[in-house]
Formats: structure tokens, sequence, C-alpha cells
């Protein structure tokens, strides 16, 4: 079976995803296609967290593009319940990141005020403890970031693939990508286990196993899974208000009373089974910031697979060689964060902006670029 599109989008994670309702809405004839269900890889993984403040980036553009991505998404989520009739579960109480320590203390009140864009509120040890009942007596304050904000990550997934089918995007579920179809420098379509897609523009958006294609193309991010495990109980009594971003563990509280714990953070394992001493892990070290989570319910726990890149950025933006060829790929830990940005950046250097316009020049995949062997004979 032959099918016919603008653009075709590999992978239907949150990333890919967000970045096919962008081409959609733009108008583009858009084709997302997912070797198996969307949003079970990396999304997965996710406890949904838009943290873009209490994140550390490994480059100034990065963590610009974070903060660009976490104020789309009031606008983003509104427009897709909008269109679609999915809740997203976007809350928007803030996020606190306990203090442990004297030296925590003194980083993290030194930080409070408004700068740079955000603002942050010291809370000593007897406010942390009023605003946070149940909280540990080792919590010797906390800096609020009131404007953090968190969701439901599959469900945001399901949102961007249903909206995108609203403005006429078609998704191929188990539809394995095999080979991008190049002549002369050019896109011309992608090979899949489907059958081909006739298009002058693929995004490659898949997950750890990106980069299997970009290295057919002289692309080379050394891209690795880190599995990550998550567990959510249910607090019987004095449910957690804000996210606890703590420096060992997160909380993230959740509709319906649901508390998600996480994360481990183990690099290069492929399984997506959930260990005994991941649970053990993460239920211990949210104890001890919370001790009522001992009295709470055990509701489930699952891992996804988060994909790395050997420099620690994503690969955002065109292909050097081979034109309507672009990654969106090797997100991490910030997926969910950066979505909406990266949905959005795709597509308008589709339209024509460049790196240099939208900031994301240390993101270009040509700095993953492989030097050939005299032996290679280039692109094809």
């Amino acid at each position: 079976m032959c099918y016919s599109a603008d653009c075709t989008v590999i992978g239907a994670g949150v990333i890919g995803s967000s970045i096919a309702y962008q081409l959609a809405k733009r108008g583009f004839k858009t084709m997302l296609i997912e070797k198996s269900v969307p949003g079970q890889g990396a999304t997965r993984a996710a406890a949904g967290m838009l943290a873009a403040e209490c994140e550390v980036f490994a480059h100034p553009q990065l963590a610009a593009l974070a903060l660009r991505s976490r104020d789309q998404f009031e606008k983003l989520v509104r427009e897709l319940e909008e269109l679609t009739g999915l809740a997203t579960g976007y809350t928007t109480t803030g996020f606190v990141i306990p203090a442990r320590t004297q030296e925590d203390a003194a980083r993290l009140s030194a930080m409070a005020g408004s700068k740079d864009g955000s603002a942050a509120e010291w809370w000593d040890a007897a406010e942390i403890s009023r605003r946070i009942p149940g909280l540990s007596g080792q919590a010797l304050g906390g800096l609020f970031r009131e404007r953090e904000t968190q969701l439901l990550p599959q469900r945001l997934a399901q949102a961007l693939v249903t909206g995108a089918e609203k403005y006429s995007a078609e998704l191929l579920t188990d539809t394995a990508a095999e080979d991008i179809l190049i002549m002369d420098g050019k896109v011309r379509g992608v090979r899949t286990s489907r059958g081909d897609i006739a298009c002058p523009n693929v995004v490659i958006a898949g997950g750890h196993d990106a980069s299997k294609l970009l290295d057919n193309y002289g692309i080379s991010p050394g891209m690795y899974p880190v599995k990550g495990e998550v567990v959510a109980v249910a607090m019987p009594a004095r449910p957690l208000k804000y996210t606890l971003y703590a420096e060992d563990v997160y909380l993230v509280p959740k509709p319906d009373g649901e508390l998600w714990i996480g994360a481990t953070s183990r690099p290069h394992e492929w399984g997506t089974d959930v260990s005994a001493g991941g649970l053990m892990q993460l239920l211990s070290r949210a104890a001890a910031w919370l001790p009522d989570i001992e009295e709470s319910s055990f509701l489930r726990a699952w891992a996804g697979l988060r994909p790395q890149t050997k420099d620690g950025l994503p690969l955002i933006g065109p292909v050097p060689d081979a034109a309507g060829l672009y990654a969106a790929c090797g997100h991490y830990r910030n997926g969910i964060l950066l979505s909406a940005a990266t949905g959005e950046a795709i597509a308008e250097m589709m339209t024509g902006r460049t790196a240099e316009q939208l900031n994301l020049t240390a993101l270009s995949p040509d700095r993953m670029k492989r030097q050939p062997a005299a032996s290679e004979g280039g692109l094809r």
C-alpha cells in the first residue's frame, strides 16, 4: 500500500504528537506513524512535570526553550480541551523544593524573589509545615515556585493525537519506519512496514531507537535508553496540594487523590519491568519527606525508557545534506516539558524559519554529524 502526505512524523509519543498537531493545524497533510501504540514509550516514564525553573539544563538555549515551552501550555491545553473534549489534568498549584540541610536552606532562600522572568518565594520551617501538613520535620524550609505546572502525560499525548486528527492528520499504528527515501539530496518519502509514504518532509521523533535512522544519514547522537520507574499511591488523608520537587525524589499530586512518586534513573537498561528495588527506593525516599505515605494504598507502578544523547541535549532541527529531513528526539527526562515548544519549532522550521531565528543552534542535529571514513561514499 502506498500513501502520500506533505509530511510524515515518525513516533507518536508526546514529541511526535505535538509536531503532528502543529503541522496539521497549519494545513500540512500529515501522517503520524507509530511502531506500537501512541504514548507508550518515553511518555510512559514521565510524571508530567513542567519544571522549567526547578530543572537544571545543560545549555542556556535549552533552558530558554524550556521556559518558553512551559509558558505555552496554558493556551495549548485550553485549545486542546476545547477542540477534543479531552482533559489533560493540567494543574497550576506550583512546586516546592524542600531543604534538608542548612546549606540547602541558604542556597534555596537566596533564590527567592523575582529575577529573569521567574518568581520564587522562600518558606521557612514553620511556613512550609503550615502549607504542607504531614511534611517531615527534616524540612528546614522550601522554595515555592508558583509558575511551575504539571499534567497527565499520556492524556496530553492522547489529546495531541486527537487534535491532529481533528485537523485531518492520519495516524498509522503498528507501523515501523524502515528507511527514509532520499533522491538527489532531497526527501522523497518513508519506507514503512505497511508500505511507502510519498512525502517531501519527514520528522524523526522516535525514542532512543531514533539513532538507527539518523545514523544512516550521517548523524550519530549516541542515543541510549534511561529506564525510569514511577509508582502511584492513594493518600488516605491530608492529600498533597503542591508538587514536592526534592533532590532525591519527586511527589506529584494528580486528580482523584492519586500521588505519583518518581523516578528512578537506570541508564542503558532496555526492559520496562518495574523492579522491587526501584519500588523500595521510591517509596522509602518519599516517606522520608511525607510519612503518611506509609499508610497510603498502592495503586500501580510502571516504567518507560527515556532517550538520552551523548551530550545531554536533544536534537531539534533539519538534518544536513538531506533536504526535508528533520530530527526532534533525545529529550531525555524533559520530553513532556519541551513538547509544546518542540512542536512549534519544527512547524516553524518547515515554513522557513531557521535555528538561528528560533535560538536553537546548540540543539541542531549537525553538531552530531559523523565524519565519513575514506571508504564511505557519503549520504545516499
